[in-house]
């Protein structure tokens, strides 16, 4: 009988199997979410996973620190944003832990912002709401940037949400 893994509903390919285990390679473009197990005509959901690409940076406010952190490890991740942006390589990809982040942005080079949900993972440039002075987000002209599962709130009320270039 054939074992069959899937990571996401992405085949998996199969490269080892005994009695009490399976190793399989994650397959390129599967993503985040769940494992599914085949074995001898028996189908089993494993746990959620996440993926981490290689390009991440690290952002976690309760456990992260800005000193001496390149933001590369999933263990030791960065305290604020704007620090792991100036860790990051062109095209990184910026995985910020659930929390509120008190600050104002400015990217300067192409970059991927991925939080953990749009009601968990939240930027803001002010604790209160019509009180700040900065925008929350400011991109640099000539930057491509994706911005995924993040709230944004509290930047300078005279401009709203706004995406513009200079």
């Amino acid at each position: 009988n054939a074992n069959t893994v899937t990571f996401n509903g992405v085949a998996a390919i199969v490269s080892s199997a005994s009695e009490t285990q399976l190793v399989v390679e994650v397959p390129q473009g599967a993503g985040s979410g769940p494992v599914v197990v085949a074995v001898a005509g028996k189908t089993a959901n494993g746990p959620e996973f996440t993926y981490l690409p290689d390009n991440a940076r690290f952002v976690n406010g309760a456990s992260g620190t800005d000193t001496d952190n390149d933001c590369n490890s999933f263990q030791i991740p960065c305290a604020t944003i704007g620090y792991g942006i100036e860790q990051a390589d062109e095209n990184d990809q910026i995985l910020i832990a659930a929390g509120f982040y008190t600050e104002s942005l400015v990217l300067n080079k192409s970059l991927i912002l991925q939080g953990m949900g749009e009601n968990e993972t939240f930027i803001q440039a002010h604790t209160e709401p019509d009180m700040a002075e900065e925008r929350v987000i400011y991109i640099m002209p000539g930057n491509e940037i994706t911005i995924r599962d993040l709230g944004i709130r509290n930047g300078k009320r005279s401009t709203g949400l706004s995406i513009s270039s200079d």
